[in-house]
């Protein structure tokens, strides 16, 4: 007799189809024991990862050659084709549009934004999540300042009202100033804004500088002068200027001058404006002067002193204020002469020397006239005097005399008479009659 059994076959069960988003993956897995599997991708394991759209079954076999095929359809959802690069490069400054529109999608950047396209207007690296058909893609997208050169205006912003300034910027691109120049540097004279702007790799650069145009510190020495011998003249630049410069070499703000000439003063403000005046300094023609230092003269005598200088006046020394002027010897004396403004001091020293006048008669009668022996010439102060009579007695005798000796005794008397001064001696008679 021969028995059948009946043996089950091994259950296979891959599942519903499924649909997967594109770069993902599914593992289908078959029953797990004491079978032998073999897939249609010709995989002999147990499971195997599937990525690709298509049709796939697995085939079991348990150990008594029994077998079970089972199937299923993965269908991929394919990623969007967006129109966004890896990579872009703007000018700085400048906005650029991210675009991932994809019909029935939704968004999500990382920016937080929502929409289909987002502005951006600086560098850095950005992404969106888009999802369609449940599906979720990531696109990365990264936005560069492209590489530009060094773009500015180098140059003072501040310049004298008589001068000029260069400006310059790099020579890069097509340059355009806002004066209509196209030169990497130009020249102004005008205080103001000035912009330039060029293009380089699509991109423009600009800059601006405001010049500003600072007044000259004018100022004035005077009118030209006129000045006396020896007369001092204090020339005088503005003050709390930052440096100064004369033409004697001086670095203050005044300096005295006594002589003619041509000076100059040159000033610089702090803003390094500089402006020089100048002023003509003369001496005024100084007068001929006909006025000895040295008058020889005899002792007593009378001296006039004439200092007449046309359009003149006078101080002398002993109050006197005309032009001539009687003085006796000796004097030492000085006098100051105005002409025009300016004063002359002349020193005069008037000398005595001894000419002595000794009378030979005498008529003491007291009429007033020639009653005593008066001696002129000599400094009577200053001399001895003695009187013999006829048989050489002394009968007068004196140290200094005062012009008063006379005798009632007519007759011829002799004198001797001696200057203690330049040690001279005079002698003689002289005859006293009544």
């Amino acid at each position: 007799m021969i028995t059948v059994s009946e043996i089950n076959l091994p259950v296979v069960d891959l599942g519903p189809d499924q649909i997967i988003c594109q770069g993902s993956g599914i593992q289908l897995r078959a029953p797990v024991g004491a079978y032998t599997y073999k897939w249609s991708t010709g995989a002999t394991t147990p499971s195997i990862n599937v990525a690709s759209e298509g049709n796939y079954w697995v085939q079991v076999t348990n150990t008594s050659s029994c077998t079970s095929t089972d199937n299923i359809s993965i269908q991929v959802v394919p990623k969007p084709i967006v129109n966004l690069a890896s990579l872009y490069q703007i000018c700085p400054g400048e906005a650029i549009t991210l675009n991932a529109t994809t019909p029935g999608a939704t968004y999500y950047w990382s920016t937080g934004a929502k929409t289909p396209t987002i502005d951006i207007n600086s560098q850095g690296t950005y992404w969106v999540d888009i999802t369609v058909n449940n599906c979720t893609f990531r696109y990365n997208t990264t936005v560069n300042y492209k590489a530009l050169p060094s773009f500015s205006i180098s140059g003072p912003t501040q310049f004298c009202e008589t001068g000029t300034i260069t400006l310059s910027v790099p020579d890069v691109g097509s340059i355009q100033w806002s004066n209509g120049a196209t030169a990497s540097s130009i020249t102004v004279n005008e205080g103001g804004k000035y912009t330039v702007q060029t293009i380089v790799d699509g991109c423009t650069l600009r800059d601006e500088i405001v010049i500003t145009r600072v007044a000259l510190p004018t100022f004035s020495l005077g009118a030209d002068l006129s000045i006396c011998k020896g007369e001092k003249v204090i020339l005088t630049a503005p003050a709390n200027m930052k440096t100064y410069k004369w033409s004697t070499g001086a670095t203050t703000p005044t300096i005295e001058v006594t002589s003619a000439g041509t000076y100059w003063a040159e000033i610089t403000n702090s803003t390094g404006c500089s402006y020089r005046d100048e002023i003509i300094i003369t001496q005024k023609q100084e007068p001929t002067i006909s006025l000895p230092e040295i008058i020889n003269a005899c002792y007593g005598e009378i001296v006039t002193l004439n200092a007449t200088t046309q359009g003149a006046t006078y101080t002398w020394s002993n109050g006197q204020t005309s032009a001539l002027i009687n003085v006796t010897a000796p004097i030492d004396l000085s006098v100051k002469i105005t002409v025009d403004g300016c004063e002359y001091e002349r020193q005069i020293k008037v000398l005595s020397d001894e000419c002595p006048i000794i009378p030979n008669i005498i008529t003491p009668n007291n009429d007033g006239k020639n009653d005593t022996f008066v001696i002129s010439g000599l400094n009577i102060d200053n001399i001895d005097i003695e009187i013999f009579n006829r048989w050489g007695k002394s009968i007068y005798k004196r140290m200094g005399y005062d012009n008063n000796w006379a005798t009632e005794s007519t007759g011829i008397y002799y004198y001797h008479i001696k200057s203690r001064l330049t040690q001279k001696d005079y002698k003689g008679w002289v005859e006293v009659v009544q």
